[in-house]
């Protein structure tokens, strides 16, 4: 008995053919497998990207704590500058100190609950992004922070400048 199809050149495939059947099928699955590896690493690796953020919270809160009690050893009474300008420093302060805490109190509470895999998806689909969000909002008060700390120098600068001009006026009187 015969073979339905009879062997003829149309009906066989060719090397280069079943050679690129096979890397097509290669590609797919590498197409699969590299996302997978990417993925898992980046999985993985949530615990220590919360570790960074923390530590670069607690040395914000070390700055602002430094901060706080550098301006609080001024004599405010003696010296106007500062006192025009102490309620602005003091709210920005505050500002500041309270996004930082809160930020710290939430990112200590999610590395606590990291454990499991869904809670790291979770954190890797939502939480990254709220949480660059906070830290963004949290750089950009402390670089208005340091506006107001250049703004309050140049005053401090300027004002000695005037005591240091009328000081040597002073003494150029009394020579005279």
């Amino acid at each position: 008995m015969s073979s339905l199809c009879p062997q003829c050149p149309d009906c066989s495939d060719s090397p280069l053919s079943t050679t690129a059947n096979i890397l097509g099928i290669l590609t797919f699955m590498v197409s699969l497998i590299i996302p997978s590896i990417v993925f898992a690493t980046v999985i993985r690796d949530v615990d220590k990207e919360l570790n960074y953020l923390i530590h670069s919270l607690e040395e914000i809160g070390h700055e602002i704590k430094y901060t706080r009690d550098y301006y609080h050893q001024f004599a405010v009474e003696a010296d106007a500058d500062l006192e025009a300008m102490q309620s602005i420093i003091k709210a920005n302060l505050e500002e500041l100190s309270s996004t930082q805490i809160r930020l710290y109190k939430r990112l200590q509470g999610e590395q606590k609950t990291i454990g499991n895999l869904s809670t790291r998806i979770k954190w890797w689909y939502k939480e990254k992004d709220a949480t660059a969000a906070e830290m963004f909002q949290l750089q950009s008060r402390k670089h208005h922070f340091t506006t107001l700390q250049i703004i309050f120098l140049m005053k401090q600068v300027r004002s000695q400048r005037g005591s240091i001009e009328r000081t040597e006026r002073n003494t150029y009187i009394l020579r005279s």
